[in-house]
């Protein structure tokens, strides 16, 4: 008898420490979702409304991975959404108007995407300026560039052939391809968090920049690289979700950033800076889109997404904020 108790502790103990981590929790809330509302709508689970889900999710997640990065060095990129719709819509322009083939065209407007983060790294990182008041800066800048460049007009890639558009229609084995370019990207850096000398540094300087500098570590070159990276994800975005539509829409991304923001924030990424995970922002991404899609299922107004969005985060936030002020208060003690 005793033994089976003492077998049973280390079990109990495995599982109260589960029920600690913010994943785990979010993973339940999601399982648990997944199947009360696959009882309410039996459209919630079809095969159409899965696969419809997987294709709004993957971008969403891809750009909340860049945005975990930015969070956890201490920033904030409100530009994403920005860079997004700008990086479609330049591809979409060389090659309808200008007569670009379509990866040429492809490969200038990542470029584009991916200089408007250099742009907000070195004004950031080198000159020192307020993140926030940066990326508001380049956000607004990007914006206006894509509707000055296609006149507020929505632009086509009619014509394109069948390799482009294959990146955001394309299925491998039933699965969306932009999706498989998701998982990859996911197992990428989820290998880049647990191994990568980079990405230590980039903890540092979020949990210290002076701390981190002590060490010896370039927090400037850090700094650069964290939005360089968030740009050019960004980017890549933006061109994945041009070949999915076949057109280029200037006000493409609209809000991308809070709702990447938010997911952070849900997943457990400090928005202080020093902590975070790329489970973490991809389990609030999907928390977020299965509200999204179960509002859509029962008939509530799309408009009402937004606001569940924006109560969830400042839930959390306000939760964590609390939670910290609990612990430096213990740890004082």
């Amino acid at each position: 008898m005793g033994k089976s108790i003492n077998t049973a502790n280390p079990i109990l103990q495995g599982l109260l420490r589960l029920t600690k981590q913010r994943e785990f929790v979010l993973l339940l809330v999601i399982v648990i979702g997944f199947i009360v509302v696959s009882f309410i709508t039996p459209a919630f689970m079809t095969e159409i409304n899965m696969r419809a889900m997987s294709l709004g999710f993957s971008l969403t997640a891809m750009i909340s991975i860049g945005m975990a990065v930015v969070l956890i060095s201490g920033g904030f990129d409100l530009s994403v959404g920005s860079t997004y719709g700008l990086t479609g819509s330049v591809i979409a322009l060389l090659f309808n108007r200008h007569g670009f083939p379509i990866w040429g065209a492809a490969g200038i407007g990542i470029a584009t995407g991916t200089g408007f983060g250099f742009l907000n790294g070195f004004v950031i990182g080198r000159l020192g300026v307020n993140p926030l008041i940066t990326t508001l800066s380049t956000m607004i800048m990007a914006r206006g560039l894509a509707m000055f460049l296609t006149e507020g007009r929505i632009v086509t890639t009619r014509g394109v052939g069948t390799g482009f558009p294959f990146l955001g229609q394309g299925l491998i084995y039933g699965l969306p391809f932009m999706f498989v370019v998701f998982i990859v990207l996911m197992i990428v850096f989820i290998f880049i968090f647990k191994k990568s000398v980079w990405m230590r540094n980039v903890f540092y300087t979020g949990s210290s920049a002076k701390a981190a500098e002590y060490s010896g570590i370039n927090t400037k070159k850090i700094k650069v690289s964290v939005y360089v990276l968030c740009g050019l994800i960004a980017a890549v975005c933006g061109m994945i979700s041009l070949s999915r539509f076949g057109v280029a829409v200037p006000s493409a991304g609209d809000g991308i950033e809070i709702t990447a923001i938010a997911a952070c924030a849900i997943g457990g990424t400090s928005l202080q800076g020093g902590e975070g995970s790329v489970p973490g922002a991809v389990l609030g991404v999907l928390l977020l889109s299965f509200l999204s899609n179960m509002l859509v299922l029962i008939g509530t107004s799309v408009y009402l997404q937004n606001l569940v969005s924006g109560i969830i985060l400042l839930l959390v936030v306000t939760a964590d904020h609390y939670n910290k002020k609990r612990l430096e208060a213990t740890t004082i003690a």
